[in-house]
């Protein structure tokens, strides 16, 4: 198993928060300038078709409807246009760094952390009213993991607003992810395809080294025996396996480079089964449900993914 070969290593080279950049923030203005016009502008574009946003409450009645018809695709819906403006004001400010976007980042950001739910609610899932249950499914990650890099990327912004705006970041993606992930009894839920949705919290927020590395730790025994069932399959889709290599190359840079494990035969019999490119083009961007990592990956030309595909 891999956990036995290089968790040590882990531990040894695992970088403090301030190391952890995957991708350049907004202070780092000399990246950011020099992207290129069209990607710019296309970055813009999209954050302008949400100026006049109606920033949706997640209501008790549509949460009612999920658990008792089955029916979540409100939520769905509700949850993926949140997703998609809070990346669009982000990403823009980081171009325009004018302050236009900032606030709106800002609002939709807390428009996510007042809902009682992150997670999608159907009739399969019980505790849909104990407020102390929280699902880590998909739906749960993608929302952490979006809120996540709003926060990185734009941290210098926030916290000119109000340093207060921090300390709210970090205490509902840490009740929200990170505690159940460290709860065997709230993680059972967990999709394995979006571990380094879990993770990054852990990279950028949480402070004390020992639990972060537990953190990865428990990562690394989870994803072991995904590789391994992955690398036994004839098929299973393109997806699956960008978003293995992407949590690969996430503690690659959480290292410093040091956990390289992209010529171990098992990660190389998965990436044999698919060597085609990224999923989308950047310009699919406004067509597209495109993660806030996608677009940094597309516009800084994968200088920090070095060792697969972005989907």
């Amino acid at each position: 198993m891999l956990i036995e070969k290089y968790v040590k290593r882990i531990n040894r080279f695992l970088l403090p928060i301030e190391l952890i950049k995957p991708y350049p923030t907004i202070e780092d203005r000399e990246k950011w300038d020099c992207i290129d016009n069209i990607s710019k502008e296309m970055i813009i574009k999209n954050a302008d078709k949400y100026n006049d946003i109606l920033i949706k409450p997640l209501k008790g009645t549509m949460i009612i409807d999920a658990c008792l018809v089955g029916n979540n695709s409100k939520i769905r819906e509700l949850y993926q246009n949140k997703i998609n403006a809070l990346t669009a004001f982000t990403l823009a400010e980081c171009v325009d760094n004018k302050d236009k976007y900032t606030e709106k980042a800002l609002d939709v950001a807390w428009s996510i952390f007042d809902m009682a739910i992150w997670y999608l609610p159907n009739k399969a899932k019980v505790n849909i009213y104990d407020v102390n249950s929280h699902i880590i499914d998909e739906a749960a990650t993608t929302l952490g993991y979006a809120l996540a890099y709003s926060y990185y990327l734009l941290k210098d912004k926030f916290n000119q607003i109000d340093i207060n705006i921090e300390k709210r970041f970090k205490y509902e993606i840490q009740k929200r992810i990170m505690n159940p992930f460290m709860d065997d009894e709230q993680n059972k839920n967990i999709a394995e395809d979006n571990m380094n949705y879990i993770i990054f919290p852990f990279l950028i927020f949480e402070d004390d080294y020992e639990i972060r590395h537990e953190a990865i730790k428990k990562s690394m025994k989870i994803m072991d025996l995904y590789m391994y069932s992955l690398s036994k399959e004839k098929n299973f889709s393109h997806i699956v396996a960008c978003s293995l290599i992407k949590y690969l190359d996430m503690l690659y840079m959480a290292t410093g480079t040091v956990f390289d494990i992209f010529e171990e035969d098992l990660i190389c019999k998965i990436k044999e089964k698919h060597k085609t490119n990224s999923c989308y083009t950047f310009t699919d961007m406004n067509k597209n449900n495109l993660s806030i990592e996608t677009v940094l990956y597309h516009i800084f030309n994968g200088d920090t993914t070095k060792r697969g595909v972005i989907c």
